[in-house]
């Protein structure tokens, strides 16, 4: 039996740990946050590193997220219709107001959209106190849908003056 000497032994070595080496790949990747490269958490078949949606089903050609459809403002009007507040007051006379709860459950799936909550009114008080009121109550809605959920969505806020009718409600419209 022929014994390698210390030269072979070394260049064996040397050679096997080159190759071992060179075999390492080396990427780009934060491996901290590997399992983000390729969990689809929403399973809509988009990896949540290009979901900009990833808790919410959506479409790939509108990033991972849902299209908001005309169904969809018909049943935010719905629930909208059905905000009441004490009178000449700014709190809701549902403890926990149900249609709001609904509607941030609706305004949650479509963190990416823009949404305008508008106070209408003209009733019997005089235009500046009743411009004061609504400002409030549509403040008062705002506040209730940012502070109930993890809400995303860019909401602001508008008092529309109907000179001569009686009318007074809020309405949260899409508008992008």
């Amino acid at each position: 039996m022929i014994k390698p000497t210390s030269l072979q032994f070394i260049i064996f070595w040397s050679a096997l740990f080159f190759m071992i080496e060179s075999c390492k790949v080396s990427h780009d990747l934060d491996y901290d946050k590997f399992d983000s490269y390729i969990d689809d958490r929403d399973g809509d078949g988009i990896a949540d590193l290009d979901d900009n949606c990833p808790n919410i089903a959506g479409l790939k050609s509108n990033s991972g997220c849902p299209f908001f459809t005309e169904k969809i403002q018909e049943e935010i009007n719905q629930h909208a219709k059905k905000i009441l507040f004490h009178d000449n007051a700014a709190e809701f006379k549902d403890e926990p107001p149900l249609s709001l709860m609904s509607i941030t459950n609706i305004l949650y799936r479509f963190p990416n959209s823009t949404f305008v909550i508008e106070g209408h009114y003209n009733l019997a008080l005089d235009k500046n106190k009743n411009q004061e009121l609504t400002e409030m109550r549509v403040n008062a809605v705002k506040d209730y849908l940012v502070s109930n959920k993890s809400i995303k969505s860019q909401i602001t806020i508008n008092v529309i003056d109907h000179n001569g009718f009686n009318y007074q409600n809020i309405e949260i419209n899409h508008i992008n």
